[in-house]
């Protein structure tokens, strides 16, 4: 019965030892990049928290100044029909 050979061995123990730290230093930026990746992605949902609260406040501001124009529309005429 032939016995196979392991991969360290067809590769050579050199080449091994190249490949598993290459491995390592690729798991290690694959790491990294997935904490970048969910850092960004808690930032993404806080801003788009921070512009529904914006675009709300923006719309209530436009309600707002359409009232007030509407009130200074209206003291204006109430002063010449007077």
């Amino acid at each position: 019965m032939k016995r196979h050979k392991t991969f360290p061995a067809l590769i050579g123990a050199h080449n091994f030892k190249i490949i598993v730290e290459e491995n390592r230093r690729l798991h290690e930026q694959l790491l990294e990049a997935i904490d970048k990746q969910h850092q960004e992605m808690s930032r993404a949902l806080q801003l788009k928290e921070l512009n529904s609260i914006l675009k709300r406040e923006l719309h209530e501001a436009k309600i707002e100044a359409c009232q007030l124009r509407e009130n200074i529309r209206l003291d204006s005429n109430w002063g010449e029909k007077a």
